[in-house]
């Protein structure tokens, strides 16, 4: 892993955003949201191999990933290609994003994870902190905790490191119905969320399209197959 610089920039005192893929693609998702919504430019990165081959021509080759660090006026994004499938390597990236997190100054680091659940309405985004003193900034803003559990990858071990550098990390937590599904609804409402906390603007309004577009073509494919079946059951009392 080798971190790269191509546009130095100078912080005096910044906030970031660090996502990686993780269940429902929820972290990465709502990371490149961000750098759209916010015109977000990139100015370093983290090359690593990647930990898979591509192949061409029936010729195999290891594959690379870029994690891109992204700067708006109002945030630092990162962006994560890929996670790591050793634990060694999940150390040592979160190593080079925290120590270059610190170069620039940046004095709280933000996550994201998927939380499978079955829910019935919208779905709730929850939240853990790395400092006892950010949970009555979460609760002042009715954003609900995290009381026990485990958040797993590179989304949650990264606000531990954190932690260790005396930097204060927020990791929220967005339910999702399905971990393999891309799910806008929660993306837009873990966004809806960080924007209270950051104080800036982020319209979420293409989600909301998206995530009724979504909802529209699932319903669309139960009543159809609700359907199929009914008639299935039909034909076999006629017989």
């Amino acid at each position: 892993m080798e971190l790269r610089v191509f546009k130095p920039q100078t912080f005096e005192s910044s906030q970031m955003v660090a996502a990686w893929p993780g269940m429902a693609l929820l972290a990465r998702m709502s990371a490149d949201y961000l750098v759209r919504e916010l015109d977000a430019k990139p100015f370093a990165e983290i090359y690593s191999k990647g930990n898979s081959v591509t192949v061409k021509d029936g010729v195999a080759e290891v594959s690379s990933a870029k994690n891109l660090f992204y700067c708006s006026s109002k945030l630092i994004i990162f962006s994560g290609e890929e996670q790591p499938t050793i634990t060694e390597d999940v150390y040592k990236m979160t190593d080079l994003v925290m120590s270059f997190a610190q170069k620039c100054n940046v004095r709280r680091v933000y996550t994201i994870a998927a939380f499978p659940a079955t829910f019935d309405a919208l779905p709730s985004v929850f939240a853990i902190a790395n400092n006892p003193r950010l949970l009555s900034e979460l609760e002042r803003l009715s954003v609900p905790l995290l009381r026990e559990g485990f958040v797993t990858g590179l989304n949650g071990v990264l606000v531990g490191v954190a932690k260790e550098r005396d930097i204060d990390g927020i990791c929220l937590l967005g339910q999702v119905h399905s971990v393999s599904v891309p799910q806008p609804r929660t993306v837009k409402a873990v966004l809806d969320v960080l924007a209270r906390i950051l104080e800036v603007h982020i319209d979420t309004s293409t989600l909301e399209r998206e995530a009724e577009l979504m909802e529209k073509t699932v319903r669309r494919e139960v009543e159809r197959h609700r359907s199929q079946r009914a008639k299935k059951q039909t034909q076999r009392y006629i017989s």
